[in-house]
């Protein structure tokens, strides 16, 4: 997916020129921060994501739709025939069947400013074709009234100011910028979810050497159990017991495989949008010095993560959308009060352009001057809708604490896994030290004739069963490492990427 300028979404490599994969063989080799970068043009759930901030920009420009100026044009034609009462008969004079024939068109702009102020320009004219203005001495036939009015209407109550005019753009643009926190909490996590992949895919491969290791020890056995028998040396059981250790190995191999192949696809979905069977497979390399050692000070990482951390942030953002809609509701609960006012001038001709120069014949315009007041005698819909925006106030700081406390403990928890995983690590990496001099003094212990090969076979199986959890506890400390970071919002950045809105 492309990021584009419309989203002011930033994404740069810090280290310099993306290094192009090079194919060693018939696998592609990446680096962490390679496989993240085909990610932020691949990824579905990125790009998903990014449509999201695109629609909340367009919903904010749709939110200040008032206060776009309209231009208008009206037309119409109206026809009437009907008999006038007396008062009229005797205005008209003594005309009983009246019949007129109005065309009539207008055009002008109308809108709203920041202030709230309404105003409308319009000006028109009127064709006027009646019983009256036929007769021969009628000043003007037909009769042509043109008007041009400036109308303006300005609240003094409901509705007066920016913050209330402006407020449903407010309420979006910080939907905005939640969302844009959003965006970046999506890049972050397909970031963590890539290292993550990135480690077990290393367990994976390096647990299929292992495995490896483990099948050639167990056929080594078979061959010596095989030539001692024949030596006399030893019992068939001995032959069959390697065998069946083969046998295993070989399973535990299949297996191994199988995670790795696993793990490969799990490293393509993220980084492809297209779904494909013949996958190219993907060697990961640079992944250990992929993401620095984290600074596990206390108080650096709880003030990161509070200015960093994209879900905390986000809510912060609606926090302060929830304050607007509140300024919005207490607004709307107050009195319509209205300061309207008008200024225009009128002229009446033969032909069109004749009533427009009439203009300036008025001594003065017209002109007009009120003020209008409207409001409920049941004011229970304007007191429950002041009551929602407070609690969704209240519910925005709830949600906002909540978050806090969360996050603290998540980061307290990642704190002492990071220091359990360190010493597990250490253990297991003891376990199998040991477990090779075990297995090295049983194997001794079989060349002379002082142990079974029972014995020698369950500590190939240790081994290679403490191998393996070796493996396991590099990534789990490499994974709580990544949470680490996740949790403060920096993943990317340490990663050599930026993500600004």
């Amino acid at each position: 997916m492309k990021f584009k300028s419309k989203a002011r979404i930033i994404l740069s490599f810090l280290s310099g020129a993306l290094p192009v994969g090079l194919h060693a063989g018939d696998s592609l080799r990446l680096t962490p921060a390679d496989l993240l970068a085909k990610a932020a043009v691949n990824n579905l759930d990125l790009e998903v994501q990014m449509l999201e901030r695109q629609m909340s920009e367009d919903r904010e420009i749709i939110a200040g739709e008032d206060m776009v100026p309209v231009f208008f044009v009206d037309t119409g034609f109206d026809s009437s025939d009907r008999r006038l009462n007396q008062r009229e008969f005797l205005g008209a004079g003594q005309i009983r069947e009246f019949r007129e024939d109005r065309l009539n068109i207008s055009t002008g702009v109308e809108g709203m400013m920041e202030a709230g102020t309404r105003y409308q320009l319009r000006t028109g004219t009127s064709r006027i074709k009646n019983s009256s203005n036929a007769a021969a001495t009628a000043p003007f036939r037909p009769e042509y009234q043109s008007v041009t009015t400036l109308s303006v209407t300005q609240p003094l109550l409901q509705g007066r100011g920016r913050e209330v005019t402006l407020a449903p753009q407010r309420v979006q643009r910080t939907e905005t910028m939640a969302v844009t926190w959003e965006n970046r909490g999506v890049f972050e996590q397909v970031a963590a979810r890539i290292l993550s992949a990135s480690w077990e895919n290393h367990f994976a491969w390096e647990n299929i050497r292992v495995k490896e290791e483990a099948l050639e020890l167990a056929q080594t056995l078979l061959q010596e159990n095989r030539r001692r028998v024949e030596e006399g040396m030893m019992a068939d059981i001995d032959v069959t017991q390697a065998e069946v250790r083969v046998a295993e190995a070989r399973e535990e191999l299949i297996e191994a495989r199988a995670l790795y192949r696993q793990r490969q696809n799990m490293l393509w979905d993220l980084t492809h949008r297209e779904p494909r069977l013949d996958r190219t497979p993907i060697e990961v390399v640079g992944l250990e010095t992929a993401l620095p050692e984290p600074v596990l000070e206390r108080m650096d990482l709880v003030q990161t993560m509070r200015t960093r951390n994209p879900i905390y942030q986000s809510q912060l953002a609606r926090a302060e959308g929830e304050d607007v809609r509140l300024l919005f509701a207490e607004n709307l609960a107050l009195p319509q009060l209205d300061l309207t006012g008008s200024l225009g001038y009128n002229g009446l001709e033969e032909t069109f352009g004749e009533s427009i120069r009439d203009y300036g014949d008025r001594d003065r315009p017209d002109w007009g001057l009120g003020l209008s007041l409207r409001m409920p005698l049941d004011r229970s819909v304007d007191q429950a809708r002041v009551r929602e925006a407070r609690a969704g106030k209240r519910q925005a700081l709830l949600q906002i604490r909540r978050t806090e406390m969360e996050l603290y403990t998540v980061l307290e928890n990642l704190l002492h896994d990071i220091e359990d995983a360190r010493e597990r690590v250490g253990l297991v990496n003891e376990s199998v030290r040991l477990a090779e001099e075990a297995l090295r003094g049983e194997q001794r212990r079989l060349d002379s004739g002082l142990t079974t090969t029972y014995n020698v076979l369950n500590q190939q199986r240790e081994l290679s069963l403490v191998r393996t959890r070796a493996l396991s506890a590099e990534v789990a400390l490499q994974r709580t490492l990544i949470d680490v970071h996740l949790l403060q919002g920096i993943l990317s950045e340490k990663m050599g990427f930026t993500f600004t809105p």
